[in-house]
């Protein structure tokens, strides 16, 4: 029997992760230089030195002792980026401190360790929204906290020691993938904000919560409050680029849709790092919005906020709000209570605001007071003998335990579109892979990343910058040819023919991918985009660039259409990290298309034993990505099994994973699912639309609710949630839910409902199983608010066949929230269907009404009090 990996670590692979490495000799941290309060070296007698004292009194007697010509140096980022000056101040035994160490998907400022070991890098963003599941989430969080701080131990740092790694991640991209095109959809998530949210919160705990409670294992930087999703390119034609753009948001959507994920991290999560952006919303720049410090007191937030690299000074140079660096300084500082600046503006401004009365030193002392702070929730002024944190080393990076969580979390990250049968792969057969991606190994790497592998062992020794040729290859990075080859063995063949490069054409090559392809049993296609220069820019996608096209550049759709009319079996793998339409090549005589959204406003539900099923327009209709038959009576039934024609409608030959920018064990997990050694698959974290989208949405506009994403009616190909697998999971009412329930007043998320659901694996392989729980509201006395919105989800591990399990959904007052136009969060009572999905055709239905009187649960930021905006 084929089965998949054991057990997920949670908790017990997690506490290994934690556990590695403690053998470890303690490096020498003082002679690092990165600890203050050292004792023995005639610092250690300053108040803010005694541990007995309370925090806040240590951090203001610390602030008291500091020239006020020294401040703005110390709210800078990376110290003084002209003069690369370093943060100490030596006459307080108080060394520098880096503001700015990227983590998106790995400790990623880090070089290798002497003995080449190198941080763990995870999949992408999307990736892991994909996986639904908050234990893989967390656990890879706190694998990059922990070798983040290893790393900061051992003083690793990517600039030789100029400044050196701070403990503050400048990561995870909270923001919300509202337009396909924007660039950095390989660092968010999710077109959800609440599964944005959820990924926030496990971003933040996994990064923050190590094994000493007591401290800070590395502080989370959420990022970019807020609105952040427009780069320049899709745009540029029209005067605009995030440095200058002005998104125009209601206050329903951005209590609705671009806040939830950072209100989330804040408000359960507890991060202590916040990074305000670029762009303006409605006319003012991020960083000098009074909206930050309203945001601030309404979530209780205590942490730091920074700004995204030199965002203050585009508010005077790009936006033209103020007419000065020293006044966009001060308002920054004041107004938006952003802490530290990351470029050169508070260093050469700041004080020159101060003295033209725009702020004033006790302006810079709060920040200070949030920056300091925060170095001392970490560890930084304390004692370090009885700290674990500082423990860390060579033995805590790259280990065992986290090379096979990557693996894990890579297996549940991809989404199997459509499997006419072709799936699971037998071994031994003559495969041919193609395609530009078929031989990736950097493309399977997200964007932003760092050292990936060591230097290569011709390199000299001493030669271990994190810039060197050698050191920023990915020579052992597998590949998708080198992991499908090993998996099928040596009674088999695989070849490998590239057919074209990622944008452009190769001599000879359609002529030698077909030569190929005609001599396989199957052929497995390797497409997608990327962010390399060497992409047409008009499907590049990369920071400071989004894309003008959705679909797939011509040549690759060429190469596909010559490989499809072989009429062979044929799996295709996308790498990519927003969505890509390839509907145009799939419209082919023997391949049948369908296009049903599970639910879409023009569908009427029927109601039948609390599952849903949908009246399917009659035309012809295409679901994307997924090859299978003409919808008709009983096809709801087919679509759920796949691989299944009772009767024997037409299976067109093709199956397709889709992939994302699946990481450092990317490969292995491709080649794994595809030959049914795994069957952990996930399900797509956003909507998927048709080529000609971007003809009737601009990229400007912010408002969702024009039928962008899921929760707004989008007209879509591939529906967020979708996801096949290869096995057959039916899902069922263990304990129906009430029709009737109260508001229970004066309760902060009280109980309403617990629904239990039984899954059952009717299928022939052990498998994962996700469910997803959303509300419909019907009729709640609002003017506007989602079709459908996401409150929970649960995924079921290695699922037995046959065997059946229950899960329990708990559904409190919080769960079901509605925001007012005036963007006030408000339980609202009225009528509301409740489904229980599993993104392939199983969907419960129970209809819901609550009664009592609608409940303001968290007015709109800035209500809270006026002197926010004085």
């Amino acid at each position: 029997m084929r089965h998949s990996l054991g057990p997920l670590m949670s908790p017990v692979l997690l506490m290994l992760i934690l556990a590695a490495g403690l053998a470890t000799a303690q490096p020498s941290y003082y002679d690092a230089g990165v600890s203050a309060c050292v004792p023995g070296a005639g610092y250690d007698h300053f108040p803010f030195c005694n541990t007995s004292m309370p925090l806040a009194d240590r951090v203001h007697d610390l602030i008291s002792r500091i020239p006020d010509g020294v401040k703005p140096n110390l709210l800078t980022a990376r110290g003084h980026l002209k003069s690369r000056g370093r943060q100490a101040l030596p006459e307080l035994g108080v060394p520098s401190y880096y503001w700015g160490t990227n983590c998106i998907h790995s400790s990623m400022s880090a070089n290798c360790t002497k003995d080449g070991r190198c941080s763990t890098s995870f999949p992408s963003g999307p990736s892991w929204s994909a996986t639904f599941d908050r234990n893989v989430m967390r656990s890879m969080a706190a694998v990059v906290g922990r070798e983040t701080r290893a790393f900061f131990n051992l003083g690793n740092f990517t600039d030789n020691g100029r400044n050196g790694m701070g403990l503050d991640c400048w990561g995870p991209v909270a923001n919300i993938n509202r337009d396909p095109r924007w660039g950095r959809h390989g660092e968010g998530g999710t077109e959800d904000p609440f599964l944005m949210g959820q990924l926030g919160v496990a971003w933040t705990k996994g990064l923050q919560e190590g094994e000493d409670q007591r401290y800070i294992q590395v502080a989370v930087t959420i990022k970019h409050f807020d609105a952040n999703s427009l780069e320049g390119g899709a745009a540029a034609d029209q005067g605009y680029d995030r440095h200058n753009f002005s998104a125009n948001i209601s206050k329903y959507l951005l209590a609705d849709y671009y806040w939830p994920a950072f209100r989330a991290s804040i408000k359960l999560g507890k991060a202590k790092g916040v990074m305000c952006s670029y762009n303006s919303v409605n006319g003012i720049p991020v960083c000098l919005d009074p909206l930050m410090k309203a945001a601030r007191a309404a979530w209780g937030f205590d942490g730091y906020v920074t700004s995204d690299s030199d965002a203050v000074s585009d508010a005077w140079r790009r936006h033209h709000y103020v007419k000065s660096a020293a006044e966009a300084s001060c308002l920054a500082l004041k107004h938006g209570q952003c802490d530290i600046d990351s470029g050169n503006t508070y260093y050469d401004h700041l004080l020159e605001g101060v003295k033209a009365g725009h702020c004033s030193m006790e302006d810079i002392n709060r920040a200070l007071f949030n920056t300091l702070r925060l170095r001392f929730e970490l560890g930084l002024f304390d004692p370090i003998k009885d700290q674990p944190y500082w423990m860390l080393g060579q033995g805590d990076i790259g280990t065992d335990e986290a090379k096979e969580l990557n693996l894990i979390a890579a297996l549940e990250s991809l989404v199997l579109i459509s499997n006419p049968g072709i799936l699971p792969l037998k071994a031994g057969q003559r495969l041919a892979v193609l395609g530009p991606h078929g031989n990736a190994s950097m493309d399977l790497i997200q964007v932003d990343t760092g050292v990936v592998c060591p230097p290569s062992p011709s390199a000299h020794a001493g030669e271990w910058q994190a810039e060197a040729a050698d050191a920023g290859q990915f020579y052992c990075v597998r590949t998708p040819y080198q992991a499908i080859q090993e998996t099928n063995g040596k009674n088999g063949t695989t070849t490998y023919v590239r057919g074209c490069d990622l944008s452009d054409e190769l001599p000879g090559g359609f002529q030698q991918a077909l030569a190929a392809a005609k001599l396989a049993d199957v052929v497995i296609l390797g497409l997608g985009i990327s962010e390399r220069e060497t992409l047409d820019p008009k499907f590049m996608e990369r920071e400071a660039h989004d894309r003008d096209r959705i679909d797939l550049p011509p040549v690759q759709q060429q190469l596909a259409n010559y490989i499809i009319a072989l009429g062979k079996p044929t799996v295709i793998f996308l790498l990519n990290g927003g969505m890509v339409a390839v509907e145009d090549f799939m419209n082919k005589k023997n391949v049948a298309l369908i296009e049903a959204a599970l639910i879409r406003p023009s569908m009427h539900p029927v109601i039948a034993h609390q599952t849903i099923t949908y009246h399917i327009r009659s035309m012809s209709l295409q679901f994307y990505r997924c090859c299978c038959l003409d919808w008709g009576v009983g096809d709801l039934y087919k679509y759920s099994h796949p691989g299944l024609d009772s009767e024997g409608s037409f299976w067109p030959r093709g199956s397709w994973p889709e992939a994302f920018y699946p990481g450092m064990e990317g490969a292995n997990a491709l080649a794994q699912s595809i030959f049914g050694i795994a069957n952990r698959w996930g399900r797509m974290p956003y909507t998927v639309y048709h080529s000609n989208w971007t003809k009737h949405n601009s990229m400007l506009d912010h408002d969702v609710t024009h039928q962008r994403t899921y929760r707004y009616g989008a007209d879509a190909v591939v529906p967020f949630g979708f996801g096949l697998s290869l096995s057959t999971f039916r899902l069922a009412f263990a304990s129906a839910p009430t029709a009737t329930l109260p508001l229970a007043y004066g309760s902060d998320g009280a109980v309403l409902e617990t629904v239990e659901v039984e899954i059952r694996n009717l299928g022939p392989l052990v498998g994962d199983e996700v469910v997803m729980a959303y509300f419909h509201p019907k009729k709640v006395g609002l003017t506007m608010y989602p079709t459908k919105s996401l409150f929970d989800f649960q995924r079921v591990k290695n699922l037995q066949p046959a065997a059946r399990i229950t899960i329990s959904f708990t559904i409190t007052e919080n769960s079901i929230l509605l925001a007012t136009p005036g963007g006030d969060l408000v339980r609202a009572p009225g009528d509301y269907v409740l489904t229980f999905e599993n993104g392939a055709g199983e969907i419960l239905s129970k209809d819901l009404t609550i009664h009592g009187e609608q409940v303001v649960v968290e007015p709109f930021p800035g209500k809270v009090s006026s002197e926010i905006f004085v």
